[in-house]
């Protein structure tokens, strides 16, 4: 096991070879709530391809500490993922199928080179349909009315 410590003095000597400043993980957490089904998909993807936006790796199954690994080729001991539950929030069966998928749908935006910064994963309250930005913004009250994004497609 590695200390944060370590990792923190190893993503600090990764900042300086890179020549950049400030940390990956910046001060401004937050919850947000996303929708399941394909909401959530595009999150997953777009957490899993942050280390390859901070230039950290190229591609995410380099990056030992995410999700993308376990989703694509899941331990039969140990997981951290919960399968079941994904399968729910996907609304998918979580099988080698949806593994291959998963792998295509990550493969295709790095393809694509569309690794700019999306907002509303790190400003918004709530990520969804309207209907659902709108029972978020309901139950947050005052708080919620600024900050709801709706994702149309």
């Amino acid at each position: 096991m590695i200390s944060i410590g370590c990792r923190s003095q190893r993503l600090n000597r990764l900042n300086r070879r890179k020549r950049r400043k400030g940390a990956y993980w910046e001060k401004r957490y937050h919850a947000t709530a996303i929708q399941k089904d394909e909401h959530f998909i595009r999150c997953s993807l777009y957490i899993d391809l942050n280390m390859v936006r901070a230039k950290a790796v190229d591609h995410p199954k380099k990056w030992q500490h995410g999700g993308y690994n376990e989703i694509v080729k899941p331990k039969q001991r140990y997981r951290l993922i919960d399968h079941e539950e994904l399968s729910r929030l996907t609304g998918m069966e979580v099988n080698s199928s949806f593994h291959k998928q998963y792998k295509c749908w990550v493969d295709n935006v790095l393809k694509q080179g569309n690794l700019s910064r999306e907002e509303i994963w790190t400003t918004e309250v709530a990520v969804g349909s309207e209907s659902f930005v709108e029972k978020i913004r309901k139950n947050l009250g005052f708080i919620g009315v600024r900050f709801c994004f709706v994702m149309d497609h």
